[in-house]
């Protein structure tokens, strides 16, 4: 049966991973024959007097939202980032309405004022573990480097977890990981509704052909994806070349390091597209985070061309790469085992091409739009089954039928 699905998205300032993955999956559903309406706010236009409370409960979005869910009649609403100008007010909104809601948790902003469960570079886990819960983060200012912004997102949380939102008014929750599941539950999420559904790469860019001669990181140039333990393992390893894409508050530092050191190259910001390209020529994926990554599309990219990855044993990166098998761990912060962790395989061509084909197998197993699309219609179906609901008329492809449509989607999505 064909479902109708509203997504609800509040895009960012500037376009990031989240913001690509509600594209994908529009795209995705709409491949498979649903029907698919999309309700985006933005946070680039400027906030008044009057838009303070929006963050809290905005009346305005709701005005239009419910003007969108009665003229679409959803079977689903999918929310993925509502902060800030769509608010938790959207989950009343619907079960006023009646229309089940499924939230995927892209970060850990229920939990923590900065989303990222991240003090200093280091993981920080005071608000879910410590009486004063999200007091922590107003004192040392999580939310926007700001202490009166980050009280401001605090009372919105905690009003929210007081009033039963967050545990009875979303149907279901999809966390992008195992890790990041249990830090939601410690978060207040109530565990049985939570799912896990990891982020997918379609269309599939196909496995790579040759071997590769460098390693490659690509990302933001912060402290906390480990850029400086990157720059210092590369110091223990001058004969092996690491190319280095991205740009972010440690751009100088990587350039000054480029210069100084004759096996980094820096080549900037790139889009997804040449990103891919640079993976194909790359022997090994560096990602070196110091913080619990919720789930690193980077990884999956690199999985999904066979490409092997050597990350730290932290976060969902520690989970979706499997020591020895589909890459390497080392410790996190650890320049020195990331130096040895790289040189142990880099000449290896025979155990990086197995660790490399055991890469695109778990892409294949896990993180294909096949997969994505399997759970999500699981979700929606059970949602949608419940008494009382009103189905809508029409049919979904199988599948089966998907595998030999995927090619034209693929021409037209690429």
């Amino acid at each position: 049966m064909a479902l109708r699905i509203l997504i609800v998205h509040n895009r960012y300032r500037f376009r990031g991973g989240e913001d690509t993955v509600v594209s994908t999956e529009c795209d995705l559903l709409r491949a498979f024959g649903h029907l698919v309406e999309e309700y985006f706010e933005s946070n680039d236009s400027p906030f008044g007097i009057l838009d303070a409370l929006e963050p809290i409960w905005s009346f305005r979005s709701d005005q239009r939202l419910r003007e969108a869910i009665e003229k679409f009649k959803p079977d689903v609403v999918h929310c993925h980032n509502i902060h800030y100008r769509i608010s938790p007010s959207v989950y009343w909104l619907c079960w006023q309405l009646g229309v089940p809601v499924v939230q995927t948790l892209h970060n850990y902003r229920i939990g923590c004022l900065n989303a990222r469960h991240s003090l200093n570079g280091a993981p920080c886990e005071l608000c879910l573990t410590r009486r004063l819960k999200q007091g922590h983060g107003i004192v040392r200012a999580c939310f926007q480097q700001s202490r009166i912004r980050s009280a401001g997102l605090a009372f919105s949380l905690s009003l929210h977890r007081h009033l039963g939102t967050f545990a009875d008014r979303v149907s279901k929750y999809i966390a992008l990981s195992q890790f990041a599941r249990t830090k939601h539950v410690l978060a207040g999420i109530p565990e049985g509704k939570i799912v896990v559904k990891p982020n997918c790469v379609y269309p599939d860019p196909g496995e790579k052909s040759e071997a590769g001669s460098f390693c490659f990181f690509a990302g933001r140039l912060e402290v906390d994806k480990g850029v400086r333990v990157l720059l210092q393992a590369a110091a223990f390893i001058p004969d092996i070349p690491i190319v280095i894409a991205g740009d972010g508050p440690l751009q100088s530092e990587v350039r000054d390091a480029a210069s100084t050191l004759r096996n980094i190259q820096y080549l900037g910001p790139l889009s997804r597209n040449k990103v891919i390209e640079l993976m194909r020529s790359a022997k090994l994926f560096v990602f070196p985070s110091l913080a619990y990554e919720n789930f690193p599309m980077s990884i999956a990219e690199a999985f999904s061309i066979g490409l092997p990855v050597i990350t730290s044993r932290c976060g969902a990166a520690a989970e979706i790469v499997e020591d020895t098998v589909n890459g390497l761990h080392f410790e996190p912060g650890s320049a020195a085992q990331l130096a040895e962790r790289i040189r142990g395989v880099f000449s290896d061509t025979e155990t990086v091409g197995q660790m490399g084909a055991a890469a695109r197998l778990s892409f294949e197993q896990k993180y294909s739009g096949q997969c994505t699309y399997r759970a999500l219609y699981s979700i929606y179906e059970e949602l949608v089954a419940k008494p009382g609901h009103v189905r809508s008329s029409g049919r979904t492809r199988t599948l089966t039928e998907y595998a030999t449509h995927s090619i034209t989607c693929d021409n037209k999505l690429g």
